[in-house]
């Protein structure tokens, strides 16, 4: 007894198979291929924050600090926040904020806002404080650019 080894049937003609897959490479569609290359920044990059502007451990809006970098107020700035904590003694917040007037051409301030409490004479006797000290340790033409609003009595 010989075994006998199946014949093979044409390619066209097994199982599973179909015309096309046989056919000539020039007789088939082929889809367009496509290469993306994506780049990833590294992690410090995406993690890091935007450039902060501090002032005596406040920070300072990018408007602010532009502003007193050009009229040259980044230390006296730190000496206001520094009389605010001596001239008040409850501050529970400290904020900045360019000011420009709308009826005066180039006339702009820096107005630091604070929250306090007090009642109104013990308010206005730390703001007098505070007007006593910044005249006696910052220039004039100076301290006329940065303002003192005193709120949450």
């Amino acid at each position: 007894m010989t075994q006998q080894q199946p014949e093979s049937l044409p390619p066209e003609k097994e199982p599973g198979s179909s015309a096309a897959d046989s056919a000539p490479a020039t007789n088939r569609v082929a889809e367009p291929a496509a290469v993306y290359q994506v780049q990833q920044q590294p992690l410090n990059a995406r993690l890091s924050a935007p450039p902060t502007h501090v002032v005596s451990g406040h920070h300072v809006p990018s408007e602010v600090w532009q502003f007193a970098v050009a009229n040259e107020l980044l230390p006296h700035l730190g000496t206001a926040v520094q009389l605010v904590y001596e001239s008040f003694p409850i501050v529970s917040k400290i904020r900045f904020e360019h000011a420009i007037d709308p009826e005066i051409e180039n006339n702009s301030w820096i107005t630091i806002e604070v929250v306090g409490s007090g009642t109104v004479a013990e308010v206005l006797t730390q703001m007098n404080k505070f007007d006593r000290e910044m005249i006696s340790q910052v220039p004039v033409e100076k301290g006329a650019r940065i303002c003192l609003a005193v709120g949450g009595l």
